[in-house]
């Protein structure tokens, strides 16, 4: 007899299928990315395994979605945005927003 699946794995599972089809990407084309068996991609995507946590942050990287997304299915474009505004700042606009945090 298998196992039940747990309800954390089918969210997990369901989110990277769901990623992975809006990247128009194949089973094999991202377990190739990932260096993992189809089979095994096939069985996170159903929620019959879990993954390890260097998995899941393979997922995320090759992904470019975020360990809360994945995980929680917590979406942070805020977040997203904002990095990418402190990337395009200079190292004067970063220190002086450091300094600011810091004498707070």
């Amino acid at each position: 007899m298998s196992k039940p699946k747990k309800k954390l794995n089918i969210d997990i599972g369901s989110r990277i299928a769901a990623t992975r089809k809006r990247r128009s990407l194949t089973q094999e084309e991202l377990a190739t990315a990932l260096e993992l068996t189809p089979q095994y991609l096939s069985d996170l995507e159903r929620g019959v395994v879990g993954a390890s946590l260097e998995t899941v942050l393979r997922i995320c990287d090759t992904l470019d979605i975020s360990t809360e997304y994945l995980l929680r299915g917590i979406e942070d474009t805020d977040v997203k945005r904002k990095i990418v505004w402190l990337r395009d700042m200079s190292p004067e606009q970063l220190d002086a927003i450091s300094e600011a945090i810091n004498a707070s």
